[in-house]
């Protein structure tokens, strides 16, 4: 009797410990290895595409992009584009908004079929993670969660960096007007200029939900 109530306990604690671990386990939400787009070329107005993937690589299988360009008083050409690489492991997202260039981008998950995407067991100690291979110039940087019309929203100004980094924004310090996490319908990753001048390039290789910090990465929020 003993021993069985001992392989209970123990079988308890293996499962216990399971769960923990399986709570702990990184959430994908684009690596960029799919959805792939051609260099896209702006100078002026509003232009959203849109991208299909592997919903193992791209949460929900659809990315729609909107670039907003307010300003260009050199008529200059701004470009983005996503750019899968996997053979050497160089998959990204790259923008490069031109000289004078004042513009925003707006890169969008389940604006087709909702998402259901459950992020409640990353809310007390989890964050947002985005992967930088560098960064030009200083950068406004926001992300959007939704159920249904219901948002919360989390940012910070980023600057730049000649070299890769990682940017993790806490969950828990969203400004949060009573969106579900465990049914996160939609989510808005913002991009826009923090530069007086323009010339915002950067290039973002993942963005993963996560319990557990990557050395050396900055935590930020408004």
């Amino acid at each position: 009797m003993k021993k069985q109530i001992m392989f209970a306990i123990l079988a308890m604690s293996f499962f216990a410990s399971t769960a923990r671990f399986a709570l702990a386990q990184d959430l994908n939400i684009d690596d960029f290895t799919t959805g792939k787009s051609a260099i896209l070329s702006y100078k002026s107005g509003i232009h959203t595409v849109t991208q299909t993937g592997d919903p193992n690589h791209l949460i929900g299988g659809t990315r729609a992009t909107t670039i907003n360009i307010a300003s260009n008083p050199l008529n200059q050409i701004s470009t983005f584009q996503f750019r899968p690489d996997v053979k050497n492991h160089l998959s990204a997202f790259v923008q490069n908004p031109a000289f004078y260039v004042s513009h925003r981008i707006d890169m969008q998950y389940g604006n087709g079929a909702p998402m259901h995407a459950d992020l409640s067991p990353y809310f007390s100690n989890g964050f947002i993670r985005l992967n930088f291979l560098g960064l030009t110039e200083n950068l406004n940087f926001n992300i959007q969660l939704f159920t249904g019309t219901v948002w919360a929203q989390g940012g910070c100004n980023i600057g730049y960096y000649p070299g890769s980094f990682s940017v993790e924004l806490p969950l828990s310090k969203f400004d949060d007007k009573g969106i579900n996490f465990a049914d996160v319908t939609y989510m808005n990753f913002i991009f826009q200029s923090g530069s007086g001048v323009g010339i915002v390039s950067s290039a973002v290789t993942s963005i993963e939900v996560s319990n557990v910090s990557k050395p050396g990465a900055l935590s930020c929020h408004f």
